[in-house]
C-alpha cells in the first residue's frame, strides 16, 4: 500500500512540473507574438474592402450585370497579368 501512495505521489510530481513548463512555454510563446514598441505592422484593407464590394454587388445588382462585372474583372486580370510578364 505504501508503493501505491508513493506512486501516486510521484506522479502528481510529475503532472505538476509538465504544468508548470507547459505554462512557461505558452507565455513565452505568446510573448513574442506581440509587437515590440515603436514596431509597424501593415495590414492590407484593400483585399478586405474587395470583397466587401463583392458581397455588396452580389446581393444588389441582377445577374446579367454581375456576370458583365465579372467579365470585365477577369479581363483587368488577365491585362495585369500579362502587363507583368512583359515588365
Amino acid at each position: 500500500m505504501e508503493f501505491l501512495a508513493d506512486y501516486a505521489g510521484f506522479l502528481l510530481k510529475l503532472l505538476s512540473v509538465a504544468l508548470v513548463i507547459g505554462f512557461l512555454l505558452v507565455m513565452l510563446s505568446s510573448g513574442k507574438r506581440k509587437s515590440q514598441p515603436g514596431s509597424l505592422s501593415v495590414v492590407k484593407l484593400n483585399e478586405r474592402y474587395d470583397a466587401m464590394k463583392e458581397e455588396l454587388d452580389r446581393q444588389l445588382l441582377d445577374k446579367k450585370t454581375l456576370k458583365n462585372i465579372e467579365k470585365e474583372k477577369k479581363k483587368k486580370e488577365k491585362a495585369e497579368k500579362n502587363r507583368r510578364k512583359v515588365v
